[in-house]
C-alpha cells in the first residue's frame, strides 16, 4: 500500500519543496517584505541597552527605559 515512490514522483517532490523554499527566502529580501521587523544598524546589528531597572535589553533607539509592566520607570 505505502511502497517506495517511483523516482519521478521523488523528483517532482524535490522540485516543488525547492521552488517554495526559495520563494519563501525571495519573499524575506524584497524590500518591505518582512513588515514589522526592526531595521538593522549600518553594521547589520540592532544595537541594544538594558533598562536600568529590570535589565531587559530593548533597541536603543528607543531608549534606555523598556516601560514594561514590570519596569517602574515608564516614559
Amino acid at each position: 500500500m505505502f511502497g517506495l515512490p517511483s523516482p519521478s514522483k521523488l523528483l517532482v517532490l524535490v522540485i516543488v519543496v525547492g521552488v517554495v523554499w526559495f520563494g519563501f527566502k525571495w519573499l524575506g529580501r524584497r524590500p518591505g517584505g518582512r513588515k514589522g521587523a526592526a531595521k538593522p544598524s549600518a553594521t547589520g546589528r540592532i544595537d541594544t541597552v538594558a533598562c536600568p531597572t529590570c535589565g531587559t535589553y530593548t533597541d536603543a533607539a528607543k531608549g534606555a527605559y523598556c516601560g514594561g509592566e514590570v519596569c517602574t520607570n515608564k516614559p
